[in-house]
């Protein structure tokens, strides 16, 4: 008789990196979102009709700059938390969806920086905010959920494995 196979222990991250993942995190949506207010709802007159806000350019600037350390970020977190997390079993589908949350988000940042056309460009921008103003929400459900053990389930060898959903 096989012993049952165990999961690997939740991989977690250090609090200074935590911390960090959190203000990198925060700042990015931060400034998306000033982004968007100054863009859409802070429109300044002048002599020649509504213009853009001048605070709008520092906003995407500040932006891009999360977006860069983000990447950082991320490229980290693959190494140390996403791939040993994926093993255990742990939280899978709540990552899955913010890993590829996250990947959507940094293929349209992309395609807004350097895709062409105006068109395109509208699409991708209300793609890229759209989601952008929900993350958190997959954040939030993906660091305070908790897991919940399945039944047991038979291996094809007839052993039984234990599951984590």
């Amino acid at each position: 008789m096989q012993m049952p196979v165990k999961l690997h222990e939740p991989v977690r991250i250090k609090r200074g990196r935590r911390r960090l993942t959190y203000a990198v995190g925060l700042g990015l949506w931060l400034t998306g979102a000033a982004w968007l207010v100054f863009h859409y709802f802070r429109k300044v007159t002048t002599d020649f009709g509504p213009a853009e806000n001048p605070l709008t350019h520092w906003w995407l600037a500040a932006h891009g700059l999360f977006a860069f350390a983000t990447l950082w970020l991320f490229g980290l977190l693959w190494g140390q938390h996403i791939v040993g997390a994926w093993k255990s079993g742990r939280h899978r589908l709540s990552g899955g969806v913010l890993f590829a949350v996250l990947a959507v988000l940094i293929a349209s940042g992309y395609l807004l920086y350097y895709a062409g056309g105006d068109e395109t460009r509208a699409i991708t921008s209300v793609i890229h905010w759209g989601i952008g103003l929900a993350v958190p929400l997959a954040f939030i459900i993906h660091r305070f959920r908790k897991a919940v053990p399945t039944r047991s389930r038979i291996r094809p060898d007839g052993g039984e494995t234990e599951g984590l959903v």
